[in-house]
Parts: structure tokens; C-alpha cells; sequence
């Protein structure tokens, strides 16, 4: 897939998609407080100390779903990418997660980065 086939692929799915940040990025400001049977609590402890460290990297930035929103309307495949990756941190460690709307999306989407692309340590 290419950058610009993965920002078409995330704009058709761009509410869904929204949404889950605005619901589960770590650093949102309306975090999602419903209950998950938590099916994998090591991986749940792990993720919870992540999510500490990314809502206190980001306090000082817009919210998240902001920042989605401007990262699809310029094609800034990495800034996109990064907070899809965030949220994924943010839901719960549940096998009911596949019943969050968006979270396929953002399954596929992490799941095929673009090839012209290139991802660095420190991005």
C-alpha cells in the first residue's frame, strides 16, 4: 500500500476512526469509561503504565482526535499513524475490543503501513 492509499483508507473511515481516539487515545480528554472483561491482565498492567507515560507526553498538546482530524486533511501518514498507535493502547487488553467501531480500522490500517514510507527509531 502506498502513503497515499493509506490516507484514503483512513479518510473513508475518518468518523469511525475519530471517534475511537476521541474514546480511547491515552491523552483524550473524554476517555471511554465503559467496562471490558479484561481477558489479558499482564498485557493490561503493561499497557496501563504506556498509557500513563503517552497522557503525560501529550497533556500540553491538542486533543488527539484534533490532531487526527488535521493529520488526514494535510496526508501526514506518520502523525496519524502515531496517535492510531496510541489509542490502541488505550483500549482494554479484552477480546471484546472487536466490538469497539473503529477498532478493525485501526487493526488494518497498523496492520499494512505504507511502503513508501519509511519509519525511523525515534518517529
Amino acid at each position: 500500500m502506498t502513503s497515499v492509499e493509506w490516507i484514503d483508507s483512513a479518510r473513508t473511515h475518518e468518523r469511525v476512526l475519530t471517534d475511537l481516539v476521541e474514546a480511547y487515545h491515552p491523552a483524550s480528554r473524554s476517555q471511554s469509561t465503559g467496562f471490558m472483561p479484561i481477558t489479558a491482565p499482564s498485557t493490561e498492567l503493561a499497557c496501563t503504565e504506556i498509557r500513563h507515560h503517552i497522557a503525560s507526553e501529550e497533556r500540553n498538546l491538542a486533543a488527539p482526535s484534533v490532531r487526527l482530524t488535521a493529520a488526514l486533511s494535510v496526508g501526514d501518514v506518520k502523525a496519524a499513524m502515531s496517535l492510531l498507535q496510541s489509542t490502541w493502547f488505550g483500549v482494554p487488553e479484552s477480546t471484546d475490543c472487536w466490538c469497539i467501531p473503529g477498532f478493525s480500522e485501526v487493526v488494518a490500517l497498523l496492520s499494512d503501513p505504507p511502503d513508501d514510507i519509511e519509519f525511523g527509531e525515534d518517529e
